[in-house]
């Protein structure tokens, strides 16, 4: 279902057909208006992601002998079936010793009379917050609304995995002829500089590397972050500039970085 897309126009749309509080807070501070949920009530969490305020929600794991399924999530009224739609935004889980996270997982579905039917999604199952984008036609039955679904997995076991946090979600509806173009290259570093965090949007990397200025290709270690990033240390490099390039199946994508 998931395309691949030359983007030539990015439309606003009207207000209605936007989503509503992605950053979760407004003037007055944190704030869930727009949104619904199941289970237990997400909370509130400080710190946001890059940009994005300066507070983040957060979801538990639905759980067979508990609450399932334990979703966040928010109508699309004015989605029609067929439409284009672009959601993005980012993840993290929350780290403990006692327990696990199963991850940050964002994607597009439906329901119909309170039964949930999911269809593309994304995740970040990695500490550190990570961008995550997903471009997908809608498909609607009679009597479904289409829906951005929020959530940090499901467990049966007899464990509590730890909540996942959500920020800076946004959906637009891009114009699309074609099946050329690759996405971009997000990136940020974290750690006071010292990680360096990537993502290739809606397209799975297949390979990264890292250059200098010279075109020499420079060692580093690139551990999967979700499905669809990395990160790495870049504590040992020099002071300078450096270009990192994906390969995905929609080509090469590069993006430049600073070490300081």
């Amino acid at each position: 279902m998931r395309s691949i897309l030359l983007l030539l126009l990015v439309l606003g749309g009207t207000a209605s057909a936007q989503l509503n509080n992605g950053s979760f807070e407004d003037v007055k501070g944190p704030s869930l208006s727009g949104w619904e949920w199941t289970c237990d009530d997400p909370q509130f969490m400080e710190g946001g992601a890059p940009g994005f305020g300066e507070w983040s929600v957060s979801k538990q794991s639905g759980h067979a002998k508990g609450c399932f399924p334990n979703y966040l999530y928010q109508r699309l009224p004015n989605v029609q079936d067929g439409d284009l739609v672009t959601l993005t935004g980012w993840g993290r889980c929350t780290a403990s010793e006692f327990s696990f996270c199963q991850g940050a997982f964002m994607g597009l579905g439906r329901v119909n009379d309170g039964a949930f039917q999911l269809e593309e999604n994304t995740y970040n199952s990695d500490t550190t917050w990570a961008y995550m984008s997903i471009t997908d036609t809608i498909e609607l039955a009679d009597g479904d609304t289409a829906i951005v679904v929020l959530n940090a997995g499901f467990i049966g076991g007899p464990v509590n995995p730890t909540p996942a946090l959500f920020d800076g979600l946004a959906m637009s509806f891009p114009t699309a002829i074609g099946s050329s173009i690759a996405p971009s290259l997000q990136l940020l570093q974290t750690d006071n500089g010292s990680t360096l965090v990537i993502s290739t949007g809606d397209q799975r990397s297949l390979g990264i590397n890292c250059f200098d200025l010279t075109g020499q290709v420079v060692q580093l270690q690139f551990d999967r972050n979700g499905t669809n990033g990395y990160r790495t240390r870049i504590t040992d490099l020099s002071t300078g500039v450096y270009i990192l390039r994906a390969t995905t199946a929609a080509g090469n994508i590069s993006a430049r970085f600073i070490k300081r």
